[in-house]
């Protein structure tokens, strides 16, 4: 027993020993200790930032992306100026003659900081430890060279299980902005918000048809039904005028072809054509006047382009708020043949009480209910029809007070219809592996 415990003792020294050769004696000798920031500068004094693949450059207030000059998309900045300021040395590294490398073994990127100065800052950002999250970084001012076990004093903002995990999630952000391509460091917004908020007149024409929208007065043409109210004119704005950009070219408007959408802001202050075709090419082309470029779009969902006047019309029920301080409350429940009458015992709880006690589905009550009362994944519909007289013999009926909806479920399309209003809603894709359901399926046990 005593000599296995004495081979134990020397086989962990030599396991040691021989982590510590490899890790730091055949790469450097480690002088100092400090924790120091590697660079004392604020944003004002940077005039670039190259990367490998990408320019950032800066002049005033404003932060433009390559040599076309398009608008950095600011969040990104921050993140770039935040971890420049947060690199903090742990060691300085005397490095043995030719053994420079040994620290960028498996990664080596490179990046340059342009002061106002004129002064370039090159920084190669090299290797990470798994085990603690430290990189090292070369760092080249004013001829002289130096290399630090690095890491980056500053909080991650994202899901990690240790402290450990979070410096390499930390890494990882670090080297993925350093291999940015221009695109990705671009703003998703088409205009300045300045100007989104300046937005008082909006006209959006899309095959012929043309859609005007009164932001200072909170009108549309066409008119928004008596049953709807407006959403938020400026939170859709915001929304609206978000676009991810592929690629951005040199204004060769007279290339463009096939217009497909325009949008014109305060009277032609500002206008947005949509072109099917670039310079031969297909895809999704924007001329922006206000920019003076060609943006190759990567799609349109969700976009100012294939919005109508129903993205500012709040698509919603008004049962909720017929309902409010009600305890409880009865509906009825039907198709062509039989209607059954059901109770909502607490609305609190929402427990389920049927006629003649029937079993009932009570998810597939709870879904019918998220619905209506616009919850969750239904908050608003995708769009909405008029119809005098609405006839489905797929359809079921709830009733409740005096309200009455038609519903048609298919796959993950559900339509609802609103009998008060004659408006129909349409909600696509809000569940996932939502199979067809009909009145039947209500008094199945699940």
């Amino acid at each position: 027993m005593k000599l296995n415990f004495i081979l134990f003792l020397v086989l962990s020294s030599l396991v040691g020993f021989s982590y510590f050769w490899e890790e730091l004696e055949l790469k450097s000798i480690l002088i100092s200790s400090e924790s120091n920031q590697i660079l004392n500068i604020n944003e004002d004094q940077i005039k670039e930032i190259s990367f490998k693949y990408t320019k950032l450059n800066h002049f005033s207030d404003q932060w433009t992306v390559g040599e076309l000059g398009y608008p950095a998309d600011m969040k990104k900045i921050e993140s770039v100026l935040s971890i420049l300021t947060a690199l903090r040395s742990m060691r300085t590294i005397e490095v043995t003659e030719g053994k420079q490398e040994e620290f960028f073994r498996f990664h080596k990127h490179t990046f340059s900081l342009t002061d106002q100065m004129g002064s370039t800052h090159f920084f190669k950002l090299g290797d990470y430890s798994e085990v603690t999250g430290e990189f090292y970084l070369e760092y080249t001012y004013m001829g002289k060279k130096k290399i630090y076990l690095a890491m980056l004093d500053m909080s991650f903002e994202g899901v990690y299980r240790t402290e450990k995990e979070a410096e390499i999630f930390k890494y990882i952000k670090f080297k993925d902005l350093v291999e940015s391509s221009p695109e990705q460091l671009m703003t998703t917004k088409i205009l300045p918000q300045k100007i989104i908020s300046s937005i008082k007149q909006l006209d959006m024409t899309k095959e012929g048809i043309t859609v005007e929208v009164d932001v200072e007065n909170k009108t549309t043409k066409p008119e928004i039904p008596k049953a709807l109210v407006f959403n938020d004119f400026s939170s859709v704005l915001d929304e609206k005028f978000r676009v991810k950009v592929k690629k951005v070219y040199r204004n060769k408007f007279e290339q463009l072809e096939g217009l497909f959408s325009q949008v014109k802001i305060n009277n032609n202050e500002t206008t947005l054509s949509l072109f099917k075709y670039f310079d031969g090419s297909k895809g999704y082309f924007l001329y922006n006047s206000f920019y003076d470029v060609i943006v190759e779009l990567d799609s349109l969902r969700g976009t100012i382009f294939l919005a109508s006047e129903q993205d500012f019309w709040k698509k919603q029920f008004t049962l909720l708020d017929k309902l409010k301080g009600k305890t409880s409350f009865k509906f009825s429940i039907s198709d062509m043949k039989e209607s059954v009458g059901i109770e909502v015992l607490d609305v609190n709880s929402f427990n389920y009480k049927a006629d003649g006690d029937r079993g009932l589905n009570t998810g597939l009550l709870n879904l019918v209910f998220n619905i209506l009362f616009n919850s969750k994944e239904f908050y608003q519909s995708d769009f909405i029809d008029f119809e005098k007289n609405f006839v489905d013999e797929r359809a079921f009926k709830i009733k409740v007070l005096e309200n009455e909806y038609s519903f048609v479920a298919i796959g993950g399309i559900i339509t609802v219809y609103d009998h008060s209003s004659n408006i129909k809603f349409t909600f696509i894709g809000r569940v996932k592996n939502l199979k067809a359901f009909s009145y039947r399926d209500f008094f199945t046990k699940m």
